[in-house]
């Protein structure tokens, strides 16, 4: 004589609930490391920019015409 599980454990064991949240921690992680990727290859170019900016701001300040228009 064989026994079969109660109704709800097969249930449970048919589910695939637990692979669509497992699924979709994947993709999440995968956007996660694609976006820190991409932060840090821009990370560069923008000190690039952020410097050059600061030292065309002192080279103006440094130069006398540091006047604020309409004052």
């Amino acid at each position: 004589m064989e026994r079969s599980a109660p109704p709800r454990v097969q249930e449970f064991l048919g589910s695939e609930q637990g692979q669509n949240l497992s699924e979709y921690c994947l993709v999440t992680a995968l956007i996660a490391i694609v976006g820190l990727i991409i932060i840090v290859a821009v990370s560069g170019g923008l000190h690039n920019i952020w410097q050059h900016a600061g030292a065309t701001t002192n080279a103006a300040a440094s130069s006398g015409g540091g006047t604020v228009a309409g004052q």
